[in-house]
């Protein structure tokens, strides 16, 4: 009960407020906002056309991978991953959105340190 006598208080204290505004095309909208919310203007996250732009040319990026034999080390993994594993893990990849896989693979016999990536699986 105090709790709907607190939400009406709350609403009773909030003034409509009416806004003139102008959409893209042009028309002019009157519109009563009582909100703070309301009354903030939209604006879109979604840049769409520059990350469809940039999934189509992730195949492209994959011809420039470069490994710099400066940075191996002998301590700890050497992980070998083919080069087509890569390059479709790159492929359905995209620029915003964090992907990740379980990697699958063997260690050679004469030097367990080396890992021998053969799977990437993706969870759904």
């Amino acid at each position: 009960m105090d709790r709907i006598a607190n939400q009406n208080a709350a609403v009773s204290q909030l003034q409509a407020e009416t806004l003139k505004s102008t959409n893209v095309h042009g028309t002019q909208m009157i519109v009563t906002a009582l909100s703070n919310y309301e009354k903030e203007k939209f604006t879109s996250k979604t840049d769409w056309r520059m990350r469809a732009v940039s999934a189509t040319n992730m195949h492209l990026r994959t011809n420039h991978i470069y490994v710099n034999s400066e940075d191996l080390k002998e301590i700890g993994y050497t992980y070998v991953l083919p080069k087509n594993l890569l390059k479709r893990f790159i492929c359905i990849s995209d620029l915003r959105i964090q992907i990740a896989g379980y990697m699958y693979g063997v260690s050679p016999a004469e030097n367990p340190s080396v890992k021998e990536i053969r799977a990437i699986v993706l969870v759904p």
